[in-house]
């Protein structure tokens, strides 16, 4: 597909600025209640944000409908941008890794404490950061009640007001980096960002005729909309038709030795997947599915040769999990090092104050932000506990695996992107062992492990997803700051309330989904195993991820080398998280359609065939968000798409 034009657009951001943040409190609430209670629509997860590209769909219909009747009324295509952004913050916000998690965490400690276990823990936690109040704890457990109570908002006050300044700092330094970053990425590397496809070329026009009249996108929308809609009546009749493409376990098919030695196994035929794999590299979607099939060809030698038993996990010999921690390290640094005349060039430009017109803020203001963000975090690190050394070790390895989510999600796309298996607080108590790190540590960590249970809502990849798109359609760079700094500190509001609004009423341990508030208790039941374990530093963890990391460098170096290369470092780093378990097949029939596409036709055919997948993929999702508002409108949980 053909870069959409520039279109700006000669207003000021107010409107838009007013509209986003209705938008996003809505968006807030909605996004939480579809998952957590009607059980109908997942609004984020995803690499490419279902719910924010559902929001601006909706936005670009409606404006399409100004553009024809009230046109003095109807948004400019940098003012739907900027809404787009707001949204993308709020699923951000509210996702995983921040809010989805943080706030049962908050509550967890003192309900299980109440009920007579974790008594020790909950002596040696920080106060000021979890809820105290044993009753309002129970409540938001067992719902039937209602956060607009004043002992439950005096109970809830504290730690929300210190957890969002930490939150808050957090995004600042995140977007600082995508500052620095993104010309290095965007204008030197030339990556591709996959993912703006769909928001770009849904906006192209502002929602003008060009976009309903391109036959072939919505070939592809209607395509993925009737099966999918067939999968979703299926599930209310299960004699109609259907073909169920989420990810689907195969690994019981494999009964013999060796083949049983692999630690899973599964196929999927997501179709905004295998339309994201289709606007790639060819070198790039064949070295995802390349390497997670090597991954298993690992295991099933292992086996072969008794270095493992039938269907042990990945943590095990030959130790795919760990090896993907140490591509991680070794990429991030990668990264890191082979910008280095980018970031030097940026230190000697924020040390003269030089303009940067087309960056959303200069390099001595994004330097400014970094240091002053990470100064809260080191500050806020060090009141729970931490010392600088175990801060500095668990920032650091943090802001490495953004980066490296940041870059799949530039170069890769990605259907879902996860990070390792293996959290960065397991890394380092791997590492140092738990002794060494002792208790009143290992306590002060399990108060930040929220942080890196999941990664795929982070900041860090939206955020220079939001750059790339506002330098192409031309949005004014302070415009989409402005959009993005409201948009976080309203995300982190709203999400607050939207959490504790639901989970007050209908109960965290009562009628909602279970994940996040089982996961937002895992962090105080891992703390209970490594109090009790007294576990030294794990030779064969770090052999394996040392091992790793070498294999990374030299795909990376080659990579570098020699252009006719076939192997991404991307690739064999994703194989060892579960980004591939899920999402390999789809690249493969993706890679597999461009291949036969640019043998047959060449690149002509290539470029007519795009708007097709795009289609795809904004079919995915929108019938998935109207399904979603169908199900959260009747009280009933729907088939979720992904």
């Amino acid at each position: 597909m053909d870069a959409p034009p520039r279109e700006g657009g000669p207003r000021g951001p107010g409107r838009a600025l007013l509209l986003g943040g209705v938008l996003l409190v809505i968006s807030s609430y909605w996004g939480l209640h579809a998952f957590l209670v009607a059980r109908a629509f997942v609004f984020s997860h995803v690499a490419l944000q279902p719910g924010p590209v559902f929001v601006l769909f909706a936005l670009v219909l409606a404006n399409a409908a100004l553009l024809r009747w009230g046109r003095r009324w109807a948004l400019t295509r940098a003012e739907l941008l900027l809404i787009y952004a707001m949204v993308v913050m709020s699923a951000c916000a509210n996702g995983l890794g921040m809010l989805a998690y943080l706030v049962p965490q908050v509550a967890a400690l003192r309900y299980h404490a109440a009920a007579g276990r974790w008594g020790d823990i909950w002596e040696r936690a920080p106060r000021a950061l979890s809820l105290t109040d044993a009753e309002a704890a129970i409540e938001f457990y067992v719902g039937n009640s209602s956060i607009y109570q004043a002992r439950l908002l005096r109970a809830w006050a504290g730690p929300v007001a210190l957890w969002s300044a930490f939150l808050l700092a957090l995004m600042a330094v995140l977007l600082a980096v995508a500052v620095i970053f993104r010309r290095r990425w965007v204008e030197e590397e030339r990556l591709t960002f996959p993912l703006t496809y769909v928001p770009l070329g849904l906006t192209r026009g502002a929602g003008g005729s060009e976009l309903w009249r391109n036959r072939a996108l919505w070939a592809g929308f209607g395509a993925v909309a009737v099966v999918q809609s067939l999968n979703a009546l299926r599930y209310y009749y299960p004699v109609a038709p259907g073909m169920d493409l989420k990810s689907q376990a195969i690994l019981h098919l494999f009964q013999e030795r060796p083949w049983n030695g692999m630690s899973r196994l599964s196929v999927s035929f997501y179709p905004f997947a295998i339309g994201i794999a289709f606007l790639l590299a060819l070198d790039v979607s064949f070295s995802v599915w390349f390497f997670h099939l090597l991954a298993r060809a690992q295991e099933i030698a292992a086996c072969a040769f008794g270095l493992r038993e039938p269907y042990a996990p990945a943590t095990v010999f030959p130790y795919v999990d760990y090896q993907g921690i140490g591509g991680f390290i070794a990429l991030g640094l990668f990264l890191v090092w082979s910008a280095r005349r980018h970031l030097r060039g940026a230190v000697v430009d924020a040390w003269r104050n030089l303009a940067q017109p087309e960056e959303i803020m200069s390099y001595r203001w994004a330097f400014a932000v970094f240091g002053v963000g990470i100064a809260f975090v080191f500050v806020f690190m060090g009141a729970i506990g931490l010392s600088a050394r175990m801060c500095a070790l668990l920032v650091a390895l943090y802001l490495l695996w953004c980066l490296v989510l940041a870059r799949v999600l530039s170069e890769v796309g990605g259907g879902f992107v996860f990070s390792p298996d293996v959290h960065i607080t397991t890394v380092m108590t791997e590492f140092l062992g738990t002794p060494h790190i002792g208790a009143k540590q290992l306590s002060a960590l399990s108060q930040v492990h929220f942080l890196d249970l999941e990664f795929r809502d982070n900041p860090l990849p939206q955020d220079l997803q939001q750059l790339r798109i506002g330098q192409e359609a031309g949005v004014p760079p302070r415009q989409l700051l402005l959009a993005l700094a409201v948009g976080s500190v309203l995300a982190i509001g709203a999400g607050w309330w939207a959490s504790l609004a639901i989970y007050y009423k209908y109960g965290a341990a009562a009628n909602v989904d279970p994940w996040y508030p089982e996961l937002g208790r895992r962090a105080y039941a891992m703390l209970e195993v490594r109090l009790a374990s007294q576990q030294g530093p794990d030779q064969s963890f770090i052999g394996a991820v040392g091992a790793g990391g070498l294999v990374t460098a030299l795909l990376a170096v080659l990579r570098q080398r020699f252009q006719w290369w076939p192997f991404h470092p991307v690739g064999y780093v994703l194989a060892g998280t579960p980004t591939t378990w899920i999402s390999w097949t789809p690249f493969l029939i993706g890679w597999l359609i461009k291949l036969a596409a640019l043998k047959s036709g060449g690149l002509a055919l290539y470029r007519r065939m795009v708007p097709f997948f795009v289609g795809m993929i904004l079919g995915d999702f929108v019938t998935s968000g109207m399904w979603g508002v169908y199900g959260s409108l009747a009280g009933q949980a729907t088939y979720r798409f992904f």
